[in-house]
């Protein structure tokens, strides 16, 4: 069963001012780390969605969408615009989450989608904290295929760290 992310990409190019000079604005996520088989009759599908709001804080910046009620999808559909360096798209997830220090500014503009399916090859990496290990170095664990990685971004080949 192939896994993946089912998401909304852009058919055409957003007007917003990026604040970031990392990130291009490219699709919703609609699910992540989803089996394929259960979205099939959804991939191919176009659709109109509404920008409604520009949200951002001192890392990241996203426009939050009003979705079409048929296009199943996750809580707080957005596009991740923008991003600081050293940061990663992901955090725009948390600009829904917590409201401290964000700024929301109206925008509305009607968007283009397709759906589609990115599969994942290997292994998309999704690193959770795993403890820290000798000399005080942060270690990190992926959800996914268990590999871990250390502090310094090195990715451990075979048996992982025991989860702590």
């Amino acid at each position: 069963m192939p896994r993946g992310i089912l998401w909304a990409v852009l058919q055409q190019p957003i007007v917003v001012l990026p604040i970031f000079k990392n990130g291009k604005p490219h699709h919703i996520t609609l699910f992540y780390d989803v089996d394929k088989t259960q979205y099939q009759h959804l991939i191919g599908t176009e659709f109109k969605a509404t920008a409604i709001f520009n949200i951002w804080n001192k890392d990241i910046q996203a426009i939050a969408m009003l979705m079409p009620q048929d296009i199943p999808h996750k809580a707080n559909p957005h596009i991740t615009v923008s991003y600081r360096e050293g940061i990663e798209s992901v955090a725009s997830n948390d600009l829904f989450k917590r409201d401290d220090d964000r700024v929301i500014a109206p925008y509305s503009q009607k968007l283009n989608f397709k759906i589609e399916f990115f599969e994942f090859t290997e292994c998309d990496h999704q690193w959770l904290r795993n403890g820290k290990r000798k000399g005080g170095i942060q270690q990190w664990i992926c959800k996914h295929c268990k590999k871990s990685r250390s502090g310094d971004g090195t990715v451990k080949r075979g048996r992982p760290f025991k989860q702590i």
